[in-house]
């Protein structure tokens, strides 16, 4: 790999990583506002429940007890698995929900690369297609 190919790999890895954070941050105070409106116990019922098996494994050995603790996945998950609760409360466009999956496979390409890493392209969906 060039070194101008390598750099703008890298430069990819890290602004794509940055914006993944930044993605999870934003949801995990958006479901914390909203979650604990929707439910009695928002915690097991909205949270807890919706997590696949291996994201409550991590989130029990973790000891994780709050939103912000989760990962980008884990939280897709939790907003996706409470989709109609939660867009019964609010205002959101039909094609929200879209975005969402697409924000899942988006996030799932991203963590399963190979080694040698992705294009943008292969990632994400581009405003052209």
């Amino acid at each position: 790999m060039s070194q101008n190919r390598a750099f703008e790999s890298n430069h990819l890895h890290t602004s794509m990583t940055a914006l993944l954070n930044e993605a999870a941050g934003q949801l995990a105070v958006f479901l914390e506002k909203i979650l604990p409106a929707l439910y009695e116990d928002w915690w097991k019922q909205a949270v807890v429940s919706s997590l696949s098996v291996q994201q409550r494994r991590r989130m029990e050995q973790q000891k994780i007890e709050s939103l912000v603790s989760l990962d980008l996945a884990a939280l897709l998950r939790v907003f996706d698995q409470n989709w109609y609760q939660i867009s019964t409360m609010l205002p959101l466009p039909p094609d929200a929900r879209h975005f969402v999956k697409e924000m899942q496979t988006t996030r799932n390409r991203w963590a399963h690369a190979g080694t040698e890493g992705c294009l943008v392209e292969d990632v994400c969906r581009r405003g052209d297609n």
